[in-house]
């Protein structure tokens, strides 16, 4: 069984907003060390592409670290048997997570859920979970904090033509579409 309470808040961001709760704080707290983000062996080969597409934001969010690998395979590997979960659920029709046990006459005896749905819906809150503790969710963004790094953090790519500016869209503007010539008849 996990701790009781809220998660503590990082002795570092109890600093920056000067201590409201006056307790002493942890002095020693670890700090991980700077190190190459290096998927581990038991991630399955499946996730691989999960893992190439999270690792680069988290990286560049600043919350992955090589002390968080581990977290973020475990996030992988989830991802992958919910995968498969759902594709089996989705096999099943639309009253896919239950089956009828049915005596040796045919007659129905008990609906039963299959273990894949029960699996399913542990795998949803695991995953929620994970992806929470490493600022995947929105909610959870504005709960985290992270340390000012010296330099800008790689900015993700704009999408829309290369000399487009983003507030063109939010103007009216955009990419200019030319009507069709009429038909000749």
């Amino acid at each position: 069984m996990g701790r009781r309470g809220p998660q503590p808040k990082p002795s570092a961001l109890k600093k920056l907003l000067g201590n409201p709760g006056k307790r002493v704080l942890n002095d020693n707290e670890p700090i991980p060390p700077d190190g190459a983000i290096v998927a581990p062996d038991y991630l399955h080969p499946q996730g691989k592409p999960y893992w190439d597409q999270l690792a680069p934001v988290l990286a560049a969010m600043r919350v992955l670290t090589v002390a968080d690998v581990h977290v973020l395979a475990r996030l992988v590997n989830h991802y992958v048997r919910y995968k498969e979960l759902h594709a089996f659920l989705m096999r099943k029709g639309p009253a896919g997570t239950t089956y009828s046990v049915k005596d040796s006459k045919g007659k129905v005896q008990r609906v039963a859920e299959f273990p894949q749905a029960w699996e399913f819906r542990q795998l949803q809150s695991a995953i929620m979970q994970h992806e929470r503790e490493l600022g995947l969710t929105p909610a959870s963004r504005t709960r985290l904090r992270v340390e000012q790094a010296i330099g800008a953090a790689p900015q993700p790519q704009q999408a829309g033509p290369p000399n487009m500016q983003i507030k063109n869209y939010f103007e009216g503007g955009g990419p200019k579409v030319r009507p069709a010539a009429p038909a000749a008849s």
